[in-house]
C-alpha cells in the first residue's frame, strides 16, 4: 500500500466515519489520525535483526542488499538481515 493509497483510504474514512460524528471541517484531523494509524500498523510489525524470531516460523526479511526474502530463522544467513517480520503478521485479519 502506497502513501497515496493510505491518503485515499483516509479521505473515504473521514467522509464515512468522521463527518456524522463531528462538525464539518474536522475531516482533516480524522484523516491524519487514520494515516498515522496506518503508518503505525505497518511499522510496528517489523523487528530489528538483534531481536531473534521464534524458530520454525516463516519470515520476510529485509537484507543489507536492499532485497526481501522469505525464510525461516536458523536456515538463513542472519548477519545479512536488517529487519524481519513474521509472515502471519502481514496477512490481513479476516475475523469480524
Amino acid at each position: 500500500m502506497t502513501k497515496e493509497d493510505i491518503k485515499k483510504a483516509a479521505e473515504e474514512y473521514a467522509k464515512e466515519a468522521c463527518r456524522p460524528l463531528w462538525r464539518a471541517g474536522n475531516e482533516q484531523v480524522c484523516m491524519l489520525d487514520f494515516m498515522e494509524g496506518a503508518k503505525w500498523r505497518i511499522n510496528t510489525v517489523w523487528h530489528n535483526s538483534t531481536e531473534k524470531p521464534v524458530p520454525g516460523k516463516l519470515l520476510l526479511v529485509n537484507t543489507i542488499y536492499g532485497e526481501y526474502d522469505l525464510c525461516y530463522y536458523g536456515v538463513y544467513v542472519w548477519n545479512t538481515v536488517m529487519t524481519w517480520v513474521y509472515m502471519k503478521d502481514l496477512i490481513p485479519n479476516t475475523e469480524d
